[in-house]
């Protein structure tokens, strides 16, 4: 972890791995509470993916809503470069339902995709498109609190190419909406589609 990092945060505990990143459960000395941090995997870390992960930074930091998970912290010039979060205290939507099956009504399973429209729509209406909404980027609380978390695809204009330079797609491919996989711009449309 990089120094400046370790100043702030200790107690690191992995939550989860994807493409670009690693996110840790950590504890914020200061403040003494748990945040979530992404760190930048070193072995992706080309222009293109430091852009992203500054952009995801920048976006989720001017998105004050309390269906989107929050920015506490980070730092582009370390290494890895970091980012920190608002710690989610729960379960992604997928794992959610899954584990309460057998109690959830058709109205519980309402408010859950009202709470995150409400968010997808605060988001939209500040021109961000996500591009990579899916059951495990949306996480539930243990009070029962939707939060929309990362970013990282995310792009701030009305619209948003869906290809990266080189002409990947990118997006999660079962919730990619039919315009982004002929390589047409994601738009709102497409947030709500997945």
């Amino acid at each position: 972890f990089p120094k400046d990092l370790t100043e702030g945060y200790d107690d690191f505990h992995q939550l989860g791995s994807g493409a670009n990143g690693v996110v840790y459960r950590a504890y914020q000395k200061g403040l003494q509470r748990p945040v979530a941090v992404k760190l930048l995997h070193l072995e992706t870390m080309d222009p293109q993916a430091l852009q992203r992960f500054e952009d995801e930074a920048r976006v989720c930091a001017r998105l004050n809503h309390k269906n989107i998970v929050g920015v506490i912290d980070s730092n582009f010039t370390c290494h890895p470069p970091y980012i920190v979060f608002d710690y989610v205290d729960g379960h992604n939507l997928l794992e959610f339902v899954e584990i309460n099956r057998m109690s959830l009504s058709m109205l519980d399973k309402m408010d859950l995709m009202i709470a995150a429209f409400t968010g997808l729509a605060y988001s939209h209406g500040q021109g961000v498109v996500h591009r990579d909404i899916k059951p495990e980027n949306i996480m539930v609380t243990k009070e029962g609190v939707v939060k929309i978390t990362d970013f990282g695809l995310a792009k701030k204009g009305a619209v948003s190419k869906v290809r990266t330079k080189t002409g990947i797609i990118v997006g999660t491919p079962q919730y990619i909406s039919p315009e982004q996989v002929v390589g047409k711009r994601a738009t709102a449309a497409s947030d709500v589609y997945a």
